[in-house]
């Protein structure tokens, strides 16, 4: 083992290498980075074209939303019919339930000859 220290050139040697080994690492990542942002932007660019495409009402993902709305209207009267009908039955049921509490002595009476 020496205690020999490095002479003042080969120290800046060794800096100079270790200098140029972070720039090339540094140029590397850079290059990565900017591949990175290319591909950040186009993706950006995709999203942003498919917004606009919504807000127009055209399409999503190649589907037609003016094939999806008929069944949706379809659906939606399905279910106001449906409604409309528990109202209905319900409304029959109540008038019937009404008109035999109303009429109870003489159903009754007609029933059991009193």
């Amino acid at each position: 083992m020496s205690d020999r220290r490095p002479s003042t050139a080969e120290a800046i040697g060794a800096l100079g290498a270790q200098m140029e080994a972070m720039n090339k690492r540094l140029d590397r990542d850079y290059t990565a980075r900017e591949a990175a942002d290319r591909d950040a932007a186009a993706h950006r660019l995709r999203v942003n074209e498919r917004l606009i495409k919504l807000e127009q009402g055209r399409t999503i993902d190649g589907a037609r939303l003016d094939r999806i709305e008929p069944v949706t209207a379809m659906v939606t009267s399905w279910r106001a019919r449906t409604a409309g009908a528990l109202m209905v039955l319900g409304l029959i049921g109540s008038l019937a339930l009404g008109g035999v509490w109303y009429f109870k002595e003489g159903i009754t009476r007609l029933i059991y000859g009193a």
